[in-house]
């Protein structure tokens, strides 16, 4: 178990097509009962994210138990790769999952928000994150460069 995670985010850290394509192999041959397990399909899943691998990520993620980080990196990997709204529609599958957004999931959100550039979707967003992570500094940047982006279109 050791072994693939150790493999896999050594593949994360070259993040080529290449790496991306031995993760995809190492994962088709290993035993299922490996694959199960939360860390190594969360330790191939975040190869594939810094690898490109979008479609592969997005399959791994679909067929594990999601935790807020899992959510957090798909979310930036869309915006990443200009598919705001994917992450608008993960962000509903968190609330739907009841998975506790963290601080890093409202940036993820807004920076899409911003990305769009719709004024009621963005009233929407500002709208979801509890007091408590207002004071939180990127929040606070997230937030001003949403509205000065929705302004500015």
């Amino acid at each position: 178990e050791i072994n693939y995670m150790l493999f896999f985010n050594a593949c994360a850290r070259i993040g080529s097509d290449k790496a991306s394509a031995l993760v995809e192999q190492v994962l088709s041959n290993m035993p299922k009962s490996y694959r199960k397990k939360l860390m190594v399909s969360t330790a191939a899943f975040d190869a594939f994210i810094k690898c490109g691998n979008l479609s592969s990520a997005e399959q791994l993620f679909f067929n594990m138990k999601p935790t807020v980080i899992s959510y957090g990196n798909l979310m930036n990997a869309y915006n990443d790769d200009d598919q705001p709204d994917k992450t608008l529609n993960l962000y509903k599958r968190i609330k739907d999952d009841r998975v506790e957004p963290n601080s890093l999931i409202y940036v993820f959100l807004l920076n899409a928000c911003a990305k769009i550039g719709v004024f009621s979707l963005s009233q929407f967003a500002s709208e979801q994150i509890p007091p408590s992570f207002l004071t939180d500094s990127y929040v606070q940047t997230s937030l001003i460069d949403m509205w000065v982006r929705v302004v500015m279109n």
